[in-house]
């Protein structure tokens, strides 16, 4: 049966035979399963689909080119990469080095949210590359490669140092420069040096886990579905887009009066910091039904959102304002980008407008968007558990609480 709110991000690394794509996926693999748990994240060879050559002899099969784009069964491959998008698990095939050829065993892969393939020739195939939400380029001279595929067959593929030779001449060289080094165009990130580029891993990291960790739409409908989130008031389904929630405007302001204190000492004594932050900022402004709050170029005003938000202890939350806004001088949430696991509360937001002209902002518009990230387990100090949590439940326009650190 399909599960139709399994969401799939692929991942391409490819380049050169013992350019370092095994030990870059294998690290990702790693270090993203320690922080999304092993039923999150799987690998898939491109070596596993070389074509089953069993009906050939064995002097046929070392002959073969496997360098070239025809020895691989893309074809496979690319029904399997689509299987998994629907949420249907895989058999994956197995490939022996010294038989060379597939085994008659297989590997169960069950649908995971993040897929990494590897392999030489991931980026000739345009169906593959369509597959992929983006795809890695591993960049490493030549005569590396050769010294690690050298070491690599010799050591753990039972082979002699000449047939390894032998076939680098023969087709893998000419093959890398033929297909390989042009499919090079094609990859949206391109990693120099090999499998041990910290940065780079870092930063694919990051990227991973910033397309396929946030729910998607269908998650987050299942999520409150199942009350592990909650908005109040639930929105409609056509405010759930991709991965994002619309939220609206509430009816409560603050406003700051600057000229009536000469600053505020933020590290001062609580008491004077009390006392300024209670000159500057005015009392919160309830707009009647209809009414309109007017944010003049300059002015810094709070607001709050008319939804409130519950969060699990294991679900983080984003907090954007619309492009649209923005363009037109309004900054609808200066700071304070995240919701803590464990907030309850409607959420407080700062405007800026740093446009030429006042701005009408009226309770109900569309102001941002939510989005939510799981993380790897529930947390040990949830914002609704914190002794420090100085906004927790908040309704309305809250003032800073900077005094209560």
């Amino acid at each position: 049966m399909t599960d139709q709110s399994h969401q799939c991000v692929i991942i391409g690394i490819a380049g050169a035979s013992a350019s370092g794509k095994s030990l870059i996926a294998s690290t990702l693999y790693r270090e993203l399963r320690e922080q999304v748990g092993d039923e999150h994240i799987g690998v898939i060879p491109e070596d596993s689909y070389y074509k089953d050559q069993s009906h050939l002899s064995m002097e046929e099969r070392v002959k073969t080119n496997y360098d070239h784009p025809s020895a691989m069964d893309h074809n496979l491959l690319f029904q399997h990469l689509q299987t998994l998008k629907s949420g249907k698990a895989i058999e994956l095939p197995v490939y022996s080095y010294v038989e060379h050829t597939r085994t008659d065993q297989t590997v169960h892969l069950v649908p995971k949210k993040v897929i990494i393939l590897e392999g030489i020739l991931l980026l000739t195939d345009a169906r593959l590359r369509q597959e992929m939400n983006f795809s890695i380029f591993v960049d490493t001279p030549l005569d590396i490669c050769l010294m690690r595929r050298m070491k690599r067959d010799v050591n753990e593929r039972g082979r002699s140092m000449d047939s390894v030779m032998a076939q680098y001449q023969k087709t893998v060289r000419p093959m890398f420069l033929q297909f390989i080094e042009p499919s090079k165009q094609y990859a949206d990130i391109i990693v120099p040096r090999g499998g041990k580029n910290r940065i780079a891993i870092d930063i694919l990291k990051a990227k991973i886990r910033e397309s396929a960790m946030r729910l998607c739409d269908r998650d987050i409908e299942a999520w409150l579905d199942d009350g592990r989130l909650a908005i109040t008031p639930r929105p409609p389904v056509e405010r759930i887009n991709g991965a994002t929630v619309d939220v609206r405007l509430g009816n409560k302001f603050r406003t700051f009066s600057g000229h009536t204190a000469p600053f505020i000492d933020l590290s001062g004594p609580k008491d004077e910091v009390t006392e300024a932050l209670e000159r500057v900022m005015s009392d919160e402004i309830v707009l009647d039904e209809g009414d309109a709050f007017f944010l003049h170029p300059g002015e810094l005003a709070l607001a709050v959102t008319l939804e409130s938000v519950t969060l699990p202890d294991d679900l983080v939350g984003w907090l954007d304002g619309r492009s649209s806004l923005a363009r037109l001088g309004l900054m609808v949430h200066v700071t304070a980008h995240r919701i803590d696991p464990g907030w309850h509360g409607c959420i407080v937001l700062e405007f800026y407008n740093s446009g030429k002209l006042p701005l009408a902002l009226r309770p109900g518009m569309m102001i941002g968007a939510l989005s939510f990230e799981p993380l790897s387990g529930p947390a040990a100090r949830p914002y609704n558990r914190r002794q420090d949590a100085k906004y927790r439940d908040q309704q309305g326009a809250v003032a800073s609480r900077i005094d209560k650190d």
